[in-house]
């Protein structure tokens, strides 16, 4: 998450919606504490989960829960806050995450998810919660709390749409995101079930498809 009270934006990391190119771009904009410090820290096992002090000195941590901003910033402030994010096809996400996991060494569920093949990845997935986009950027009542919600799916267009509201020039960096098999390849009829039942809360609010389709190419 980055937060500007400068530019009066507020960005949601979805993991795995091309986060990290718009980092790129927005983090001179961002307020200092919020990007560097955080990820070093979590890199450590340290949670920066506090909150002490000015709502200015708050942290919070990369993938935090847009409820939690709210409930932490006062509501003046985080009303004048243009806030956006981005979310993925849930069909293309979780493959994504799992070969971003399974390559990345570093990664904190590296070890675990390297032994697990794709369907016991995607119970793992469901029970960490860690593919359910919705409850990033919702309340508890399920209300999107994003001004705008942008998708993966055409990145560049949005995001400019981004940049243009908050005066942005710069574009995002070269995308290296690779095509691999597609993404119904991944899938099997118990895992299509699984899929749909888990995330039918992202499939129909985000106005995705309710199967994979043949067609569908798999960018990482």
């Amino acid at each position: 998450m980055l937060i500007s009270f400068e530019k009066r934006f507020l960005f949601v990391h979805v993991p795995k919606t091309g986060g990290t190119s718009m980092r790129a771009v927005l983090q001179k904009h961002a307020d200092p504490q919020d990007s560097a410090v955080n990820r070093l820290l979590e890199s450590v096992g340290i949670s920066v989960n506090h909150f002490l002090g000015s709502y200015r000195s708050y942290r919070f941590r990369t993938h935090e829960r847009l409820a939690v901003v709210n409930r932490r910033l006062p509501n003046p402030v985080f009303a004048e806050l243009f806030k956006f994010g981005f979310v993925r096809d849930p069909w293309e996400l979780l493959p994504s995450m799992y070969r971003f996991i399974r390559k990345t060494p570093h990664h904190k569920r590296h070890r675990a998810v390297s032994q697990m093949c794709f369907p016991t990845f995607i119970e793992f997935a469901i029970a960490k919660k860690l593919a359910n986009q919705k409850r990033l950027i919702a309340n508890s009542r399920g209300e999107i709390l994003l001004d705008f919600v942008g998708k993966f799916e055409r990145l560049e267009a949005d995001f400019a749409r981004v940049r243009e509201k908050l005066g942005i020039r710069r574009g995002l960096p070269h995308l290296n995101g690779t095509k691999q098999k597609t993404v119904a390849a991944y899938y099997d009829s118990a895992t299509v079930r699984r899929i749909q039942s888990a995330f039918a809360d992202d499939i129909e609010t985000f106005g995705y498809a309710t199967e994979p389709t043949s067609s569908m190419p798999f960018a990482a």
